[in-house]
């Protein structure tokens, strides 16, 4: 499913942004602490609320504030009073076939206390310049997801080019990825 963002939306990504970098500058973890990898982030989350919210569904999107961080990205209320939470992973679309899908093994039991799936987000073109002080609209593949248990049983590699800091992670296969019509379906809930 391909979401459209406006330049609008694109902005309030990059303040995300820059909030995020500040928050997190001086802790080490398994991903850089650039801009452009928060920013590549926060475009992929408000893709997916974006989605999922044309879809008619009840969310909180947690990561428009900066204390939530640690919570999942997105709540999905369901109509029988369930919740789902969803944490949202985005590559551009250099990165996806060869470091795209993957979590990191020793982050695999923090992620299952915070998210009950995973959605996959790939944004079709790099990011420019990001000192820009205005984008243009980005597009980016939403929808596809993975459960816990699918990430769990993925392979497990050495993820990394050339000299980037080699991360052990389960990788999840392309073609596993679950659709996002199924997803819609699971979020709806019964009734």
């Amino acid at each position: 499913m391909n979401i459209t963002l406006s330049r609008q939306q694109v902005e309030e990504a990059h303040r995300l942004a820059c909030q995020s970098i500040a928050r997190w500058a001086d802790v080490p973890g398994h991903y850089n602490n650039r801009l452009r990898s928060h920013l590549v982030g926060r475009i992929g989350e408000i893709a997916a609320a974006t989605w999922l919210q044309d879809a008619e569904l009840r969310l909180t999107r947690h990561y428009f504030d900066p204390k939530a961080e640690r919570l999942c990205d997105i709540s999905v209320n369901q109509a029988d009073g369930g919740v789902v939470r969803i944490e949202v992973k985005t590559w551009t679309a250099q990165y996806w076939p060869d470091l795209g899908r993957c979590i990191a093994i020793d982050q695999y039991n923090a992620l299952c206390q915070k998210c009950d799936l995973v959605v996959w987000c790939v944004l079709a073109n790099p990011i420019p310049v990001i000192e820009a002080t205005e984008y243009d609209t980005f597009t980016v593949d939403t929808g596809r997801w993975s459960t816990l248990e699918d990430i769990k049983t993925a392979p497990q590699r050495w993820t990394g080019r050339g000299s980037m800091r080699k991360v052990h992670n389960y990788q999840v296969d392309e073609t596993t990825l679950r659709g996002s019509d199924s997803l819609l379906t699971l979020l709806k809930g019964p009734g």
